[in-house]
């Protein structure tokens, strides 16, 4: 944790520990919440896995779901939660609201999430990058990860040359991480990132495709999800670029 993380979240446990939160709720509490998850799955046992974080557990979806309908909150889709904030209101009891989506169209989402969201009756939104469906985009990010996991040493081209990259050990693997994810998201466009994970995942033997096949559903599956009264379906971009950044 860098030492910026570490202030603010001591300037965090401050306020709570001192029941300020409670004080202070009325004015920055809002109408509701929206909850974004991506994986539902148990998270990746393994020193390396720079994209745990966006994993949780199926006990913590269950668990959160059971300290929400126990904690009068309403949990509602996402076109009440857009009435609640037009008009300004919570529900009829005034209480405040949670949404729940989740990003790009994994397939743990429908076998994992969505029993557990039924079994608490909890409508849900499903953001679908269609390019990731049709295998038309890459999850690039997990590229990345399998690239440095499988190998002990990377010769990466930048515009300063050719130089080798040492992620012989789980800590140089992360720094490593840590360096090209830099260099993807802010020195290299949108397409031209995924053009560069595309060349070194093959010289790197990483397959793009059977990454995709078996993490994210088909059309089918989504067509079956689609007919849970539940379940809502929203945009999220075809080939998941950073919107911001084109």
């Amino acid at each position: 944790m860098s030492f910026k993380s570490f202030a603010f979240k001591t300037a965090m446990d401050a306020l709570y520990f001192s029941g300020s939160h409670k004080v202070l709720r009325p004015l920055s509490g809002g109408l509701g919440s929206i909850l974004m998850f991506h994986h539902v799955r148990e998270a990746p046992d393994r020193d390396f896995a720079p994209n745990a974080h966006l994993t949780v557990s199926p006990k913590f979806l269950d668990e959160t779901l059971k300290s929400l309908r126990s904690g009068n909150i309403d949990i509602v889709s996402m076109d009440e939660a857009q009435l609640r904030i037009q008009n300004g209101k919570n529900g009829q009891d005034n209480k405040p609201f949670v949404a729940i989506t989740f990003d790009d169209g994994y397939r743990d989402n429908a076998e994992i999430a969505a029993p557990i969201l039924r079994k608490y009756n909890a409508p849900y939104t499903i953001y679908i990058a269609t390019g990731l469906i049709d295998g038309t985009a890459n999850l690039w990010w997990d590229g990345l990860e399998a690239i440095i996991r499988n190998h002990d040493k990377l010769l990466v081209r930048s515009q300063a040359g050719i130089g080798e990259i040492d992620c012989s050990t789980p800590k140089a693997k992360r720094k490593t991480y840590a360096l090209l994810l830099d260099y993807l998201t802010n020195d290299l466009s949108e397409q031209l990132q995924r053009e560069w994970i595309s060349e070194y995942a093959s010289h790197y033997k990483v397959d793009l495709q059977s990454m995709l096949k078996s993490e994210m559903m088909t059309w089918d599956e989504i067509k079956t999800l689609a007919k849970d009264p539940l379940c809502s379906f929203g945009a999220h971009t075809v080939h998941h670029y950073a919107l911001a950044r084109l």
